[in-house]
């Protein structure tokens, strides 16, 4: 297929980013897109200090109020000079490296944990972009009964898909995502395999298992899906967004 015969899919409805792996996300109107994804996403993440396992980080599972501490961005006095703030759920706002947000987090995890800075890499869990479309969202809710926020499944990008066919980014598997007029392309290099995560109200933290007992009943597992930055640039909401194969 040539790229002027690329297919156009939808359009960007929501662009988020994570600062702090488990936190509530960012809603943005446009984002850089660098090699390691997002500029700023899952910069940060809490550490088990006792867990020796390969995935040692405090998340949401373990302390689902994690979920509702929300970084921001400040500046600092200096032109493009930004500060990673966290509101805590009572209102407070705190640096990302205060002692007093350390005891605010200790309060709903007393185990010891420390902070850990992950740099330019950041710390996605498989790929540097996660991509899903809201006819996966409504597709779901529909079979749960439910209406379900986006932000549960902590996707980057939320395209609007107007047919409404159910899951259609299982289906873009090995091709490339266009957005707008060739700002940014995404290569979708596998679907993305949920855990525990998506049983978390993303503004209340309150747990309802039956979403991930749909999702692995139905679908084993797979819930959107993940991409690879092929060219990098500027997203936007409101990007129209093709679909190239290979």
């Amino acid at each position: 297929m040539t790229e002027a015969l690329a297919n156009v899919v939808g359009f960007i409805r929501a662009i988020h980013r994570f600062p702090v792996k488990s936190m509530r996300g960012e809603s943005l109107e446009a984002a850089d897109v660098e090699w390691q994804g997002l500029h700023a996403d899952r910069r940060y993440a809490f550490v088990q200090a006792d867990d020796r396992s390969v995935f040692p980080y405090l998340t949401a599972r373990e302390a689902p109020d994690l979920l509702r501490y929300t970084p921001h961005f400040v500046e600092t006095g200096r032109p493009g000079n930004l500060r990673l703030m966290v509101r805590t759920p009572e209102g407070l706002d705190y640096g990302i490296v205060s002692e007093d947000l350390h005891a605010s987090i200790a309060l709903r995890y007393p185990r010891p944990f420390y902070l850990l800075r992950l740099g330019l890499t950041g710390m996605p869990d498989i790929a540097p972009i996660s991509v899903m479309t809201t006819s996966t969202v409504t597709s779901l809710g529909k079979a749960l009964g439910m209406t379900l926020d986006p932000l549960r499944f902590r996707q980057n990008i939320l395209i609007e898909t107007p047919d409404g066919e159910p899951y259609p980014e299982d289906q873009w598997v090995g091709q490339t995502l266009i957005f707008g007029e060739d700002e940014v392309r995404v290569h979708v290099s596998e679907k993305d395999n949920r855990c525990k995560m998506i049983t978390l109200d993303p503004q209340t933290a309150t747990a309802e298992p039956r979403v991930l007992e749909e999702v692995v009943r139905t679908r084993g597992g797979n819930l959107g899906v993940y991409g690879l930055p092929l060219r990098l640039g500027m997203l936007r909401v409101g990007q129209t967004v093709r679909l190239m194969s290979h």
